[in-house]
């Protein structure tokens, strides 16, 4: 209605790009979904709350280890992977990989403990009127606005809108505080995106546009991302945990 064939491109473009990197963190929050039914079902309700800040604050952590290179290096990787690239599509990529972050990471972990609560009518119904909000915003930005990467924008803030709006409708059904769930998960999250995209950046600046440099780019924001998620992500016990369980499993291939 308001851009072309070429927009469309670019747009189907990023979600290709979206969805293999989403594949990537599916299959822990799969393992995760019934250990949060189970813990609600029996009644312990600590470990469901943590079960629900843990998925998703390490769902956030998996994605983002792969996401950071991607949006760093969007255009040189388009390059290589297409011939002519559509207009918009790493202003694309980058935002829609942004909403997935947030989607993936804050929305769902809330939308599988109202599952099994099963307290679901009032959630979806105020949900979805905030989510439909998007449209009639988006229309009238393009009335008024020729950019297509406002779609992405506004998506992006919807969301998060979205977000405290199911938090707040979850936290009726179970005992936790904000503070608890800003200090477990927000705070870590924040902390690793700005240390790994400072220091991330700040390499990528020294580096050319060439493969050989795109590739060295790649691998330097994934060792950053992943040192940073180990030593401010997560805490010390569960470091000590993780580490244990690398060596065990690196014992069994040997």
């Amino acid at each position: 209605m308001f851009f072309g064939p070429a927009v469309n491109a670019a747009r189907a473009v990023s979600v290709q790009v979206k969805n293999s990197i989403s594949n990537f963190a599916m299959g822990f929050f799969t393992a995760v979904r019934p250990q949060i039914v189970k813990s609600y079902a029996i009644g312990d309700n600590h470990r469901f709350i943590e079960l629900v800040f843990n998925s998703g604050k390490y769902t956030f952590y998996l994605l983002w280890i792969i996401c950071l290179p991607v949006m760093v290096r969007i255009d040189n990787i388009l390059s290589f992977w297409l011939k002519n690239i559509p207009d918009w599509t790493g202003e694309f990529v980058v935002w829609i990989l942004i909403f997935n972050l947030i989607n993936s990471s804050l929305c769902d972990p809330i939308w599988q403990g109202m599952q099994a609560i099963g307290k679901l009518n009032k959630f979806v119904l105020i949900g979805s009127i905030v989510y439909l909000i998007a449209f009639p915003i988006t229309w009238i930005t393009f009335k008024y606005d020729s950019s297509p990467l406002l779609a992405f924008q506004i998506l992006v803030y919807i969301r998060l809108a979205y977000f405290m709006v199911t938090i707040h409708i979850f936290k009726n059904y179970i005992y936790f505080t904000y503070r608890n769930y800003i200090l477990s998960v927000i705070v870590p999250i924040i902390k690793v995106v700005i240390i790994s995209t400072t220091i991330t950046v700040a390499i990528d600046k020294f580096l050319p546009k060439n493969i050989i440099a795109t590739l060295l780019s790649l691998s330097i924001s994934l060792m950053v991302s992943a040192i940073t998620v180990y030593y401010l992500g997560i805490k010390k016990t569960q470091r000590v945990i993780l580490t244990k369980t690398i060596k065990r499993k690196l014992c069994k291939k040997q």
